[in-house]
């Protein structure tokens, strides 16, 4: 029992029970991709239904992020986590015994609702453990295990899928939910509580630098997501690609992204946070137009390599910076911070693809790049620009 009390004093315990949550959360969230097809034929669904069970994980992720940090902020982190996993252990069970659409639907939703939890108090409580110098280096290694999970889960659920059938991909990941369920009883405990936390998160919402941030995750975001409706078409027509090569490029910028996480964390820890967020911003944007230039798959993929790459540069420095803005503003609600960033990130991957479907039907898909590369470019020298006329206005104060 002693030890078991130290174990959670540690911030490495937390990190890595947290970074599991995450890892667990995304590899459900994937895991359903191969098994789509399985849906279009027993439930007689149509691309329209398909499409919103999809996307009812962002809808109800983006409305239950604000709550949920709000509570982690003013009851605990602990509480908000573990029912959290008690959310995603229901989801998964609903999945796997979903007799129609509607319960996949709800099923969806509620996995929402479960990595909104996870999101919120998880990195919140990260922050709470670490102090400002070792934060981008921790929240590094978080978004790795994230991309992990994204990563495997597509894999994994079509190879138990062909092995055991509809329920067995399900099956696996409860075993890993409770396990980890386990672990957020038994290795997590909430930190003294911050009296400052409220009027923090009042203020959070309004601070011109978060709204900066939420503006760089909201591109960042767009930026990733605008090329899935839109690359795989051009890569079946001009490359030959076929499905698997298509999901393979796909998951090379996964792999991109968190390999170079915890690198952008370790440099924002360093160089400064702006620094490394509008570099990725300007190399994302560098980057974007060069994925339809390629000729085989080879160059094709080294090109989506560095897409990911910026967009970890881009993403995981507004992380720590989001905190160091909780600080200066009081300190306390870093889980109302990270509700700025699930907010932006799934407003995000919800426009992305709407964006880039629609821009590319009317102007081609070159075009549609070339415009997303435009507004990165925008913000990015604008960000600069702002906080260069707030830095000459303190000077001359």
């Amino acid at each position: 029992m002693v030890k078991l009390k130290a174990m959670r004093k540690k911030p490495l315990t937390g990190l890595i029970v947290i970074a599991m949550a995450v890892f667990i959360d995304m590899l459900l969230y994937s895991i359903v991709v191969p098994i789509v097809p399985f849906y279009i034929s027993k439930f007689s669904a149509s691309q329209t239904v398909i499409g919103i069970l999809i996307s009812c994980y962002a809808f109800s992720f983006l409305v239950a992020t604000p709550i949920l940090g709000g509570i982690s902020d003013k009851f605990g982190r602990r509480g908000v986590m573990l029912w959290g996993m008690a959310v995603l252990l229901a989801s998964t069970f609903l999945f796997a015994f979903a007799n129609s659409m509607m319960l996949l639907i709800v099923a969806r939703l509620l996995q929402g609702v479960a990595a909104a939890a996870t999101w919120t108090a998880g990195l919140a409580l990260i922050m709470d453990m670490y102090p400002p110098a070792k934060r981008g280096k921790a929240l590094g290694t978080v978004l790795t295990f994230m991309s992990a999970g994204t990563l495997l889960g597509a894999p994994v659920g079509g190879m138990l899928f062909e092995w055991g059938g509809y329920q067995l991909p399900f099956w696996f990941v409860s075993c890993f939910i409770l396990l980890d369920g386990f672990a957020r009883i038994f290795l997590l405990e909430d930190p003294p509580k911050d009296t400052g936390a409220n009027s923090a998160g009042m203020k959070i919402f309004r601070d011109r630098i978060v709204l900066k941030i939420f503006g760089v995750v909201l591109l960042g975001a767009s930026a990733i997501s605008i090329l899935e409706p839109i690359l795989p078409i051009y890569l079946e027509k001009h490359l030959e690609a076929n499905s698997v090569h298509i999901g393979i490029l796909f998951g090379i910028t996964t792999l991109s992204y968190g390999m170079i996480s915890p690198l952008a964390g370790w440099l924002s820890d360093r160089c400064g946070t702006f620094v490394v967020m509008m570099s990725g911003l300007l190399i994302l944007a560098v980057s974007l137009p060069l994925v339809i230039i390629p000729k085989s798959l080879i160059l094709a993929g080294a090109v989506l390599f560095l897409v990911g790459a910026a967009a970890g540069f881009a993403l995981t420095p507004t992380l720590p910076e989001l905190a160091n803005s909780v600080d200066r503003l009081g300190g306390g609600a870093y889980a109302a911070a990270f509700a700025v960033f699930n907010m932006a990130y799934s407003l995000g991957m919800i426009l992305g693809p709407i964006a880039g479907g629609g821009l590319a039907d009317l102007f081609g898909i070159s075009t549609a790049l070339y415009i997303m590369c435009f507004v990165l470019i925008c913000y990015s020298l604008s960000s600069r620009l702002m906080k260069h006329e707030r830095n000459a206005t303190y000077v001359k104060q």
